[in-house]
């Protein structure tokens, strides 16, 4: 085996002729070996980049959820609109009301005046129910939107970093590959030397032995 690892360093084929049958036949295992492991080791990397590339789509497919999730959202800023809108007007009918509770406290002496003012409170007092309930549904679509916004954000913040992450994992993979795809390339191509050179020199012996 000494002969056979001290021939692998060498270039000169001619130094085949020191190797016996047997180490020919060492030397023909070691190489074929060789290639093999080359192969097999392209082929884990190969299988790497494909879970990589798997990976990855599911990330894009996270993400365009995400997306899908923000465009139902577009509502949230209609909905902050109606909420304030809805709080001014709760606010100038509890004036409106005040300011008319103020005005019946200080003259009782008008009883139609006093009926209508009766009257005026108690739609106003209908018309604050009615926005307090229009108040309370803006508000809790409002939470409800902005939950959505803010898991959406979360979600493809990570799917993007995550994706970021398999892209330069998956690069960095592609690059081995093709720098181990090279080496077997030149390996192959050496192997195949030392091959045939080794059947050669295999069928000098032989045809030396079958003289003799």
């Amino acid at each position: 085996m000494e002969k056979v690892q001290s021939y692998l360093t060498l270039d000169d084929d001619d130094l085949l002729s020191d190797l016996s049958s047997g180490d020919l036949e060492m030397l023909l295992s070691f190489l074929v070996g060789k290639v093999h492991e080359i192969e097999v080791r392209v082929s884990t990397e190969k299988d790497e980049i494909m879970r990589l590339e798997t990976e990855i789509a599911q990330y894009v497919a996270e993400r365009d959820n995400c997306l899908s999730l923000a465009a139902q959202i577009v509502h949230l800023h209609p909905v902050l609109e109606e909420e304030f809108k809805t709080r001014e007007q709760l606010q100038a009918v509890a004036s409106e009301l005040k300011r008319l509770k103020k005005d019946i406290a200080q003259d009782t002496s008008e009883q139609p005046d006093a009926a209508k003012l009766e009257q005026l409170i108690a739609e106003s007092e209908t018309t604050i129910t009615s926005l307090h309930q229009k108040q309370h549904m803006f508000k809790s679509e409002r939470i409800h939107l902005t939950n959505i916004l803010e898991t959406t954000q979360n979600t493809l913040s990570e799917a993007q970093a995550e994706s970021h992450a398999a892209d330069q994992e998956l690069l960095r993979l592609q690059k081995e590959c093709t720098e181990q795809g090279n080496v077997k390339s030149l390996g192959n191509n050496e192997a195949d030397r030392q091959l045939d050179a080794c059947i050669r020199e295999l069928g000098v012996l032989n045809l030396l032995a079958r003289k003799k």
